[in-house]
């Protein structure tokens, strides 16, 4: 019985004992409170014909994620797009533009500051994907 009760500590210890990945960096910017909006400027860049959406993935310095993956509406019309609820931890911002579930390009914004409750304006880099 003794041995039982040992695996079955041992179980628990190695399951318990796994890697969160990212997930400390998303608790501590939950916990605090503390997230703004990032208003993406797409005006210098070319959103390639048929994108319908964008799905937007949010990392800190240390390359950790805090923020998405995130699905939003974008047509190759738009010269801006609001992300919303974004911690300030959030120093780049990546996404896939998808034409449906096909990639058809990509964009990309660093060296983001991120303020508590307001909106900071960034350049996103676009690239098309023939």
């Amino acid at each position: 019985m003794r041995k039982v009760f040992f695996l079955l500590l041992g179980v628990v210890f190695l399951c318990g004992c796994g890697s969160s990945g990212d997930g400390v960096a998303r608790e501590v910017d939950v916990a605090t409170n503390q997230f703004g909006q990032i208003r993406l400027n797409l005006a210098s860049e070319t959103i390639p014909e048929g994108t319908d959406e964008v799905e937007i993935i949010g990392f800190n310095e240390a390359g950790q994620t805090v923020y998405g993956p995130n699905l939003f509406n974008l047509v190759p019309t738009d010269t801006t797009l609001d992300v919303p609820n974004v911690p300030v931890s959030t120093t780049t911002l990546t996404g896939e533009l998808l034409d449906g579930e096909v990639v058809v390009g990509t964009l990309r914004a660093e060296n983001i500051l991120v303020g508590v409750g307001g909106t900071v304006t960034a350049n996103a880099e676009i690239t098309s994907i023939p």
